[in-house]
């Protein structure tokens, strides 16, 4: 897509997308700079990780309960 993950600073050409699946969490360059307006709505989809590793990054682990996927609300 032209977006890296980790500094979300655009490469040529880079993808203006109108949404981007992320697994297990939001990459930090669709969240952050101008990987926003490059990353569209970002969505979250499970990978299966336990409830547990979430929460202790601060995130709810619930979130996954029941769908597969959850929009990031950053």
């Amino acid at each position: 897509s032209g977006l890296p993950p980790d500094t979300g600073e655009p490469s040529q050409p880079c993808i203006r997308a109108k949404w981007t699946v992320c697994l297990g969490l939001a990459k930090q360059g669709c969240v952050t700079r101008q990987g926003q307006q490059h990353a569209g709505d970002v969505w979250v989809a499970d990978i299966g990780m336990p409830p547990e590793v979430y929460e202790k990054i601060g995130i709810e682990g619930q979130a996954f309960q029941e769908k597969g996927i959850v929009k990031w609300k950053g």
